[in-house]
């Protein structure tokens, strides 16, 4: 899956034990995130195999503690491979930002400066949502 290196590592909590990130194991967990009501989700799709997306992990949770109002998630692609199939996931990580039950945004790609900025343009225009 994806165009994402790998560290031969398969086993990775980093995501979910940095930060406020809830990891996403199951298709009901999925849509039970995406029915919160006026609240950003942030999504990161990766994998425990995929290099880039142990080393974004650390500021995805930084990001999860600075964007509190946001709702942070990591969904393994190989934990729930119907998500990645069905976001046609092509390369991890890969990050998707809803608001109630629509895609708002979305980026591809590891890098911490685009990672920031994307976060900081949707709480921008949807961070001040009322719940």
């Amino acid at each position: 899956m994806g165009l994402c290196g790998s560290s031969g590592d398969d086993d990775d909590d980093s995501f979910h034990a940095n930060g406020n990130v809830q990891h996403i194991l199951t298709i009901e967990a999925w849509e039970e995130t995406l029915n919160l009501k006026g609240k950003v989700i942030v999504a990161c799709f990766k994998a425990a195999w995929c290099g880039p997306c142990k080393i974004i992990a650390p500021f995805y949770g930084d990001l999860s503690r600075k964007y509190a109002s946001f709702y942070f998630v990591s969904v393994d692609v190989d934990d729930v491979p119907e998500l990645s199939e069905a976001f046609d996931i092509q390369a991890t990580p890969t990050f998707y930002f809803f608001l109630d039950r629509q895609e708002v945004d979305k980026l591809v790609g590891s890098t911490k400066a685009d990672l920031q900025q994307k976060v900081a343009s949707v709480f921008e225009l949807y961070g001040k949502v009322p719940e």
